[in-house]
């Protein structure tokens, strides 16, 4: 994205209101990442979020384990990181962070709002049980055997072994292992 070269309609910001909108950002952006957004994805709602915010214009850059993002304002500008450790899949936080960030677009959230919805929930991400997932994706992997042409010898063996990758998968990715690292090893499991 370029910046727009026209005169900005925006009061200007200060440095600290800028601060404060590139954390609100970057917490939005982490969470996004956090829970199996694509980078485009979080450009898109970071930019959006930002803008809607207040700052004249909003630089993203995004990586596999990290973002960063600048806030800028009638010249003055704030930039900062934040590195992401944690992997997983929670489509419900996704579609949460993309609301939040709608709401502030169209004015019914200021920043002290938008802080408040992502810190609650960052603090409480909704989950389904250890044991519900297992037995899901280990439901699902059978299936598609069977779906493939797999006796229900094939089918109880793919479940178990499905389930079993998946405890891999789960528990490596709690302990904070290195997201390639657990991809390995529950592929070789």
């Amino acid at each position: 994205m370029a910046m727009n070269d026209a005169v900005s309609t925006k009061p200007p910001l200060s440095r600290e209101t800028l601060r404060k909108i590139a954390d609100v950002c970057l917490l939005a952006g982490q969470l996004l990442l956090q829970y199996g957004a694509d980078a485009q994805r979080v450009e898109e709602t970071v930019h959006r979020l930002g803008t809607a915010l207040g700052a004249e214009w909003m630089d993203i850059l995004v990586s596999p384990n990290g973002l960063l993002v600048s806030t800028i304002s009638h010249g003055e500008f704030r930039t900062k990181m934040r590195r992401v450790v944690r992997h997983g899949v929670n489509m419900h936080v996704l579609t949460q962070v993309n609301e939040i960030s709608r709401r502030a677009e169209s004015g019914e959230y200021d920043l002290y709002e938008v802080r408040a919805a992502l810190e609650a929930l960052a603090a409480h991400p909704p989950h389904a049980p250890r044991w519900l997932v297992i037995g899901l994706v280990a439901l699902a992997c059978a299936a598609f055997n069977r779906l493939m042409g797999g006796d229900w010898g094939a089918f109880g063996v793919t479940f178990v072994a499905a389930a079993a990758a998946m405890w891999v998968r789960l528990t490596m990715a709690q302990r904070a292992f290195n997201p390639l690292l657990v991809t390995l090893a529950t592929a070789f499991t």
